[in-house]
């Protein structure tokens, strides 16, 4: 099995390496990768950036998409074919995330991710992919996506007429504008380029954009 692994020690110790084929244990299922996404963490994690120098090296990235191909012992919630998603930090199932929790976040602090061609983990985790979404934009969700939801609606409380600003047009920043619209909210987007406005403009219908090079843009 290929996995590709990073040492922290920047992007040129990214490497691709073999590795036995997992098998699951009790609770697990084994996935077939078939899309992963990059986050900022990712390249904070090769580059040493966040939690240091990975030793041994780590395989890389957090959020993947793919289908589950073998079913380990007392798993009932999932059977083989399923298309599924990760959550990243693998043993915080609900409630408040704590910092025991938050040491299971995949693909960094020593914890192996999911930029490979197979992988185990636990069935817990795991959430059925929804029909509509390809693997590609499946593998976006976690990460960027709940964080957005998390400022936007779980702490925002975003209501329809309110304003909601986001900054830039990263990911996290694109999702909070789709979720905002979605709400009813208006949305003021920054960005320093004018072809990436008019994207936002057609295709999200973002209410403005302001170019954040403007010094005075935040009055």
């Amino acid at each position: 099995m290929r996995c590709w692994t990073t040492d922290g020690s920047g992007l040129d110790g990214l490497q691709m390496v073999e590795r036995p084929g997992p098998s699951p244990g009790i609770g697990e299922v084994k996935v077939d990768v078939r899309a992963v996404s990059l986050n900022y963490r990712d390249l904070l994690v090769a580059r040493g950036e966040y939690g240091g120098v990975q030793d041994p090296p780590i395989v890389a990235a957090s959020d993947m998409a793919g289908v589950v191909s073998e079913i380990g012992p007392e798993v009932t919630q999932l059977v083989a074919g399923d298309r599924v998603l990760n959550a990243p930090i693998k043993d915080w199932v609900a409630g408040q995330l704590t910092r025991k929790w938050s040491q299971s976040f995949v693909g960094g602090q020593g914890v192996d991710g999911v930029l490979a061609e197979q992988l185990v983990y636990p069935a817990d985790a795991l959430v059925k992919l929804p029909h509509h979404f390809d693997f590609s934009e499946g593998c976006t969700l976690t990460v960027a996506g709940l964080t957005a939801w998390a400022a936007v609606v779980t702490h925002g409380h975003t209501a329809p007429g309110e304003w909601v600003l986001v900054h830039g047009t990263g990911g996290v920043s694109l999702f909070a504008a789709q979720l905002a619209k979605s709400l009813g909210a208006r949305v003021i987007l920054t960005t320093s380029k004018q072809e990436k406005a008019q994207l936002v403009l057609q295709r999200i219908g973002v209410d403005h954009t302001i170019d954040y090079r403007n010094d005075g843009w935040p009055k």
